[in-house]
């Protein structure tokens, strides 16, 4: 039976695949595409978070008749200013201080 690779390998290997992969490419395109992937995953985050944190607000509103459950322009204004504090520098607003 064949062992399980360590978290390690598996690793080495997704960076193995990834230079492979962008071994032809310009710097250029290898930098848009990691900036284009962060941004989708960030995105759907958010997006999860919002569909999730409503319907959880929509369950304990049912179960606990006195939580006003928001609208949803509420939550996606929340969303809006999580997006909003991603892209402060945390550098540069500890500095400011």
């Amino acid at each position: 039976m064949p062992t399980r690779p360590s978290s390690a390998s598996c690793a080495a290997c997704c960076f193995r695949l990834l230079v492979n992969r962008d071994e032809n490419r310009q710097p250029r395109h290898i930098l848009t595409g990691v900036l284009t992937e962060g941004t989708v995953m960030a995105g759907l985050g958010v997006v999860a978070g919002a569909v999730d944190g409503y319907a959880l607000a929509r369950i304990v509103g049912s179960a606990i008749p006195d939580v006003k459950v928001p609208g949803a322009l509420p939550i996606l204004g929340a969303a809006a200013v999580l997006l909003a504090a991603a892209r402060v520098d945390v550098m540069e607003a500890l500095r400011a201080e």
